[in-house]
């Protein structure tokens, strides 16, 4: 903390007196330094006009003569108070060469050492000692917790210290022990200056030391320090001096017998290669002339390398060459005197080359090649070689090499690439070629949260060369994430954002986003790196993370309610679909976020309530990095009733309700053979698609019947009336329910044809639909497609839902999507869906006609068309589950329009399970096959995420049917088996591997529509791409389902 003192001033012509404050009124204390720069200002009127920094010291810090001589500022040593001050007071000493001291050693090639149990009288020399210092001198050493102090005496200059006794009883190699001169009744020490370091200091360091404890072999004890006097006693095993060895002592002249080689690497070289061995072990020579030409692998000369000899313990060597595969051991012999030889066999062999993975990478280098063989770690001189450009080996195990590649020298194209193994050089078949460098053409998003994580797209060129992705922000490097997914051939990375660094006490706010450079690692590729400051990119703007409030403690769940969690910036999570709101383990759904809060439908029964927790934690996940608790969401009994309820349900179940379906089931047998004996010729029209007339309705006594409702202005059938009616009233909201009421199309006004198709979802006949276009405008016939539902559930909560479903359907507007021209619905009959009439039929016809010319972007341009109105309806919050090309139709001028969707919600798992309908499923996600009977399919955005993913397939096969050898009862096991629909014959990889990304085990790991169609649009928005493996034009033929025979791992 600054301190602030005042003192006043006084001015005299051009110069300004002013008294500094002392230091005790500053606090100055100099930690390491004899001084503090102090701020003056000087003040005129309470106005500083002139400010400078003066330096204040303090010479007391200094307890050496020569640090205090040594001082900027002037200051002086008196020897006789063994002080430093500033004061000029003789007498004094004025230069640090003139300060008194000791200088250690007196001979500068000699060490202060001692054998523990020895004495040493020690010799040192004294510098410009001054009158009476000689008079009183003591020797002080310090040591473990021993204090030894002795006189000394000063003869000529040199100060002779009386002998010390210096022992210790521990089993360490040496103890360190200061020493100290003294001189004068108060005993002031005197510096010390080491003539070796050239430092100055009060004190210095003499070791004690133990030969036995320094070294614990031959060898090491004989090329010891001379200083040490140590050797080798042969009768103890021990390194010791001579006067403890009576008998068989080695000193330095001797060689130490009992050389043991402990190991060697590696373990095998190359045949006509030459390989480097190291080799450890114990006794091995003092010198390298002991071992020269007296080692030998299997036999063959291994030269020593003189500098990478280390006396006793080592030594590299050389091999010669061998011109076949060869094993034995390794021999060395030591001053020919002692031989040893190792335990391990090393072997000669013959390494080969197979393939090489990857074969392109950029022009910068950077690229991992990893080289597959055998025998490919022989040796320890491999390196590889591409056309001169050298590639650095990283790695080396049995049955591979790896390298990375440096810059091409050679520029552009394919390069032969070379393994010499020590001289035996092998040429891969396989080439690797240096392509450009890649580029990035566009960005997807600039903006994150402070936590990070949020998902960037980089898109460009040939990014699928690149190994290592990373994205780092600038200045902070050491902190890049990884891109986590995979690069297609459409030149997109997706990368997570960073988690901002802030500094202490930063904040920012939606108002005032931080705004932060990025750059890209792509391998050794330099360009991206400063890639926000190019003037075609711009940089991230980091926003604050979600600030969320807590649940109250009064938090209930409410079935239909939703659950709202207030906050603030809010705003900042973008974009939504990556928001993830949870209850105990299970989503909550229909997520929708403005700036103050989240709102969302939880679940009737997460998997706490299930275990029987009442309260469920709450939690907000965002799909970056942030994530926070937010409190509990309380389920009451009236909620759980339907869970404790079960056993009685099941009761009555069993009791009534079966009986009653076997008494169907034995009238619908009745019904069945009733009918085969009145059955109607094929082709004729279904008893429900017909028209029905009044003269019909009188027939069966339906005109006295009073009628309740009205549908677009008309009287509906009076069957059909009370129904709707009932139907209407379940819908609260006045305003839906009078949409859905405009949406419904009184039979009366439906004129049903010609079968025109059948499906699995029942029949579609041509017909005319009475409508006005007006209030005023007179009725005209239209023609239409009427399709019915045949086997669709009709209890009042599926047709409840599917006509709340239809207030948002009938207001859909896209190029792309066959929108509903009404719904027609009846107590009696399967509900019937009027559609536009198309002429071309549907979409898989249409590409199974081989005589239609459809070129490889014609059909991508189709499946842009498809994918446009699958992002439209995962804007809405639309799901479609049935998406397939027999369920998109073709108009007369070749735009394609997805219909039935939203339809299969309608149908249970009875439905599907049954032989005539269960081939639907193989457009499915795995996580919805083990759907059971009675059970809806949980559809949803990601499951038709797969299922485009699957219609893409059959765009690129021609329409061919998937899994064609897999049976339907099997899809599952299949699929969870990791198993895929094969790449068709003529599709791209890039395009294959989007279709792989929609078939991704983990749901939220699929891709959203609209980062799909920004895929798509990189083939379709340009004529010709670089990145695809056949142009674009190629006409993609049709084929037929034994090519696709099997699946791919």
């Amino acid at each position: 903390m600054s301190v602030t003192a005042r003192t006043p001033a006084s001015v005299d012509n051009d110069v300004i007196t002013c008294l500094l404050p002392s230091n005790s009124s500053l606090e100055l204390k100099p930690k390491g330094t004899d001084h503090h720069d102090l701020e003056v200002e000087f003040h005129v009127g309470g106005r500083a006009f002139v400010k400078r920094s003066v330096p204040v010291f303090d010479c007391t810090v200094h307890k050496t003569c020569t640090d205090c001589r040594k001082s900027l500022f002037n200051c002086s040593w008196h020897y006789q108070t063994h002080t430093c001050s500033a004061l000029s007071v003789d007498p004094g000493t004025t230069s640090y060469d003139s300060c008194p001291r000791v200088e250690i050693p007196a001979s500068k090639n000699a060490d202060i050492i001692v054998h523990s149990g020895d004495s040493l009288g020690l010799v040192v020399k004294l510098v410009n000692m001054k009158a009476g210092q000689t008079d009183e001198l003591w020797c002080r050493f310090r040591y473990l917790d021993k204090t030894e102090t002795v006189p000394g005496k000063e003869e000529s200059g040199t100060l002779t210290c009386d002998k010390v006794q210096f022992e210790y009883s521990q089993e360490k190699s040496n103890v360190d022990a200061t020493f100290e001169v003294l001189w004068g009744p108060k005993k002031f020490p005197l510096d010390m200056y080491n003539n070796t370091t050239g430092m100055c200091s009060l004190l210095s360091e003499t070791k004690i030391y133990k030969c036995k404890y320094m070294v614990t072999n031959c060898g090491l004890c004989l090329t010891m320090d001379t200083k040490y006097n140590c050797g080798w006693c042969n009768l103890t095993n021990q390194c010791t001096r001579n006067k403890e060895c009576p008998d068989q002592w080695l000193d330095r002249d001797d060689t130490c017998p009992n050389p043991k080689i402990l190991r060697f690497e590696p373990s095998m070289g190359p045949v006509m290669g030459r390989t480097n061995i190291t080799v450890s072990g114990i006794n091995l020579g003092k010198d390298y002339v002991d071992i020269k030409g007296g080692v030998k692998v299997a036999g063959v000369n291994c030269m020593v390398h003189p500098d990478h000899f280390e006396s006793s313990q080592g030594f590299k060597c050389l091999t010669d060459k061998v011109d076949a595969p060869l094993n034995g051991t390794i021999t060395v012999e030591v001053d020919h005197l002692y031989n040893t030889t190792s335990d391990s066999i090393f072997s000669f062999v013959i390494p080969n080359v197979n393939l090489m993975i990857p074969q392109k990478g950029p022009l910068s280098g950077g690229t991992t090649l990893t080289i597959f063989g055998s025998h490919m770690n022989a040796g320890t001189l491999t390196t590889v070689d591409i056309a001169g450009s050298p590639c650095k080996v990283t790695q080396m195990t049995t049955e591979k090499l790896m390298c990375m590649t440096s810059s091409s020298v050679n520029g552009l194209g394919e390069k032969d690439v070379e393994v010499d193994f020590g001289g035996y050089k092998r040429l891969l078949i396989s080439k690797f070629a240096y392509e450009k460098d890649p580029e990035i053409s566009y960005i997807y998003r600039n903006h994150s949260i402070a936590s990070g994580g949020v998902m960037v797209q980089i898109c460009g060129k040939r990014l699928d060369m690149v190994q290592k992705k990373k994205l780092f922000l600038e200045g902070h490097e050491d902190l890049a994430v990884d891109c986590k997914e995979k690069p297609t051939q459409l030149g997109c990375l997706l990368c997570p954002t960073p988690q901002l660094p802030l500094s202490q006490g930063e904040r920012i706010s939606p108002d005032q986003p931080r705004i932060v450079h990025y750059g890209l690692l792509l391998d050794n590729v330099l360009t991206w790196k400063n890639l926000s400051h190019a003037p075609t990119f711009s940089p991230l703007y980091y926003y604050p993370d979600p600030v969320l409030e807590k649940l109250s403690n009064s938090a209930d769940f409410v079935k239909g309610k939703s659950l709202v969690i207030k906050g603030s910036s809010l705003s900042t999570v973008q974009p939504y679909h990556e928001l993830r709101v949870t209850v105990g383990s299970d989503p909550c759904t229909s997520i929708q976020v403005s700036p103050a809060n989240i709102t969302c439908i939880p679940p009737e029964a997460p998997e706490g309530l299930r275990h029987g927790k009442a309260r469920v934690q709450a939690s907000v996940v965002q799909v970056g990095n942030f994530h926070e608790d937010v409190g509990y969401l309380t389920y009451s009994e009236a909620d759980n009733h339907s869970h404790t309820d079960k056993p009685i349900a099941m009761g009555i179940i069993l009791g009534v309700v079966i009986p009653m379906i076997a008494i169907i089931a034995l009238l619908t047998i009745c019904i069945i053979r009733r009918q085969r004996k009145n059955k109607q010729p094929e082709g004729a029209i279904p008893e429900l698609l017909k028209d029905h007339e009044a003269d019909e309705e009188e027939e069966i006594g339906m005109n006295s019947m009073t009628i309740k409702a009205e549908m677009n202005g008309q009287i509906a059938n009076g069957d059909s009336a009370p129904y709707i009616s009932e139907l209407l009233a379940g819908i609260e909201d006045e305003a839906v329910r009078q949409s859905v009421s405009d949406f419904l199309i009184p039979r009366s006004k439906l004129s049903v044809g010609d079968l025109i198709g059948k499906g699995s979802y029942g029949s579609t006949s041509q017909g005319q639909y009475k409508n006005s276009k007006g209030a005023d405008s007179e009725e005209q016939n239209e023609v239409v497609a009427i399709k019915s539902l045949q086997g669709c559930s009709t209890d009042k909560e599926t047709i409840d839902n599917f006509l709340k479903q239809c207030a948002v359907l009938k207001d859909l507007q896209h190029p792309n999507i066959l929108v509903m021209s009404g719904v027609c619905l009846s107590s009696s009959e399967p509900p019937l869906i009027i559609l536009p009439n198309l002429q071309r039929g549907d979409l898989k016809n249409y590409i199974k006609d081989s005589s239609k010319n459809l070129a490889l972007v014609d059909l991508l341009e189709i499946a842009q068309q498809v994918c446009d109105a699958m992002t439209y309806l995962e804007g809405i919050h639309v799901v479609h589950g049935n998406l397939a090309a027999r369920n998109c139709l073709v108009a007369d001028d070749k735009v394609v329009k997805i219909s039935d969707y939203s339809i299969a919600p309608l149908y249970s798992g009875d439905f599907y399970l049954s032989n005539d309908n269960i081939s639907i499923t193989r457009w499915w996600a795995p996580e919805i096959l083990d759907i059971e009977k009675g059970a809806t399919p949980a559809f949803n955005h990601k499951t038709d995420c797969w299922s485009f993913g699957i219609v893409l397939w059959e765009l690129m096969t021609r329409g061919v049917t998937p899994y064609p050898d897999v049976e339907t009862d099997n899809l599952k096991k299949h699929l969870t088996g990791g198993h895929r629909l094969k790449k068709p014959r003529q599709c791209p990889e890039a395009i294959y591997l989007l279709m792989l990304k929609c078939w991704t085990d983990v749901p939220s790991d699929r891709p959203t529509f609209s980062e799909i169609t920004e895929e798509i649009k990189q083939f379709t928005s340009t004529e010709e791409s670089s990145d695809v493996s056949q142009p674009l034009q190629t006409k993609i033929e049709p084929g037929g389902s034994e090519e696709y025979l099997g699946v791919m791992g």
